[in-house]
């Protein structure tokens, strides 16, 4: 009988509902793996053989001491394959390589100077590419590809970099980019986005499905979590929250607008506002490790800074949680570093004015995974799209 499109999409489908599952909750037998997911056990056992055919799941020792008859367990196979991620921002580039399992093989971080070209910067990322995909390859592991977060807007249908205001690139093929020089897929991403996705699978945020994460830098990002996937908008865009007006009439800001959001909140206006307070031309050198320094010394004038600060994110965070009603907001980025002293009277603004704030308290957090939150999301671009297509790497 001609297998039809309805049961290929069936079984791929149950496929990956085995492989989230692993994912999740293993080590799991056989039988296990029907009970949690309702799957009957000839199709578990049926899409099992062919995971473990082709190596993206491993057989280990039996489960003696369950009750009932005992099965071998199933896990992911971290050597089913392996996940690049790389992350251009605006002034350093990381990389980071995973196993199957999510677990950290290697990772590099290089600086990058604002006078560098868009080539200048875009090269140092390959090299940093070619690094890991040799560090798999020393392994004789597969890659299954390559995830990369980028600050600006993105058109991920076409995989380009559409516009970058704090980089000031624009129309830039990153996606084709990537695929010619290592020949596997790639998948991109807004680095907020990324970073969300990183806090969802192994930070704060883990199996929290609607949530939003703010990521401070030196602009302002937004990641969107609705229903346990990222929300992209129509065409990708979403998540711009940075450039979201909220003092007309403003500050000026790189996008060309004035009043908005990142203007008030980025890491380097903050930074700027320390540097000022002293008068002198000896704060040139501060950087943003002595204004946290200087909190945590309850520096009066930092603690000025910091309040003056969490009241211009609480303004827009208000926004945010009445039109998304998330269950949690996760502060991330350099703005995670000062979370402690900004968090409180964020919370306090939520529940004093959002519509909802005074029912029910809504937990506002620090990212746990702070400067590897957006590499996390950017691996995990890779390895969810394996784990909902298996079929596209193998069988």
């Amino acid at each position: 009988m001609i297998q039809t499109a309805d049961q290929i999409y069936v079984r791929k489908v149950n496929t990956a509902i085995v492989l989230e599952t692993l994912r999740k909750m293993a080590p799991l037998s056989r039988a296990e793996i029907s009970n949690y997911t309702g799957l009957n056990r000839s199709t578990v056992s049926s899409i099992v053989q062919i995971l473990l055919y082709d190596d993206l799941i491993r057989e280990t020792e039996l489960q003696e001491d369950r009750v009932g008859r005992p099965g071998m367990s199933l896990t992911l196979n971290p050597l089913g394959g392996f996940a690049i991620g790389l992350e251009i921002n605006v002034d350093y580039i990381g990389a980071l390589l995973v196993d199957f399992n999510g677990r950290v093989l290697h990772q590099l971080k290089v600086d990058c100077h604002p006078k560098e070209t868009k080539d200048q910067i875009l090269n140092k990322a390959i090299d940093l590419g070619r690094v890991m995909v040799e560090r798999a390859s020393q392994s004789g592991v597969t890659v299954f590809g390559i995830g990369i977060g980028l600050p600006g807007v993105i058109d991920i249908h076409q995989g380009n970099l559409v516009f970058a205001p704090n980089l000031g690139w624009r129309d830039t093929p990153i996606k084709k980019l990537f695929y010619d020089q290592f020949n596997v897929p790639v998948f991109i991403e807004n680095e907020a986005s990324c970073a969300a996705l990183g806090e969802y699978r192994y930070g704060v945020a883990q199996e929290v499905p609607d949530f939003i994460y703010l990521s401070g830098g030196v602009g302002l990002g937004g990641g969107i979590m609705l229903q346990g996937e990222l929300f992209r908008g129509s065409i990708g865009y979403a998540g711009e929250i940075g450039h979201t007006v909220i003092y007309q009439d403003g500050n000026s800001c790189n996008c060309g607008r004035r009043g908005c959001w990142e203007t008030y909140v980025g890491s380097d206006v903050i930074l700027d506002k320390y540097k000022n307070s002293f008068n002198s031309e000896n704060s040139d050198h501060l950087e943003f490790d002595d204004l946290v320094q200087a909190a945590e010394q309850n520096d009066p004038t930092v603690m000025g800074i910091l309040r003056e600060t969490a009241s211009h994110l609480g303004v827009g965070i208000v926004n945010l949680v009445n039109i998304f009603n998330p269950a949690l907001v996760v502060v991330g980025g350099v703005l995670g570093r000062i979370g402690e002293w900004v968090i409180p009277q964020i919370s306090e603004m939520i529940s004093g004015q959002a519509l909802t704030g005074n029912l029910d308290p809504l937990p506002v957090r620090a990212s746990q995974l702070g400067s590897d939150a957006c590499l996390k999301g950017a691996v995990s671009l890779v390895l969810d799209e394996v784990i909902r297509n298996p079929s596209d790497w193998f069988s």
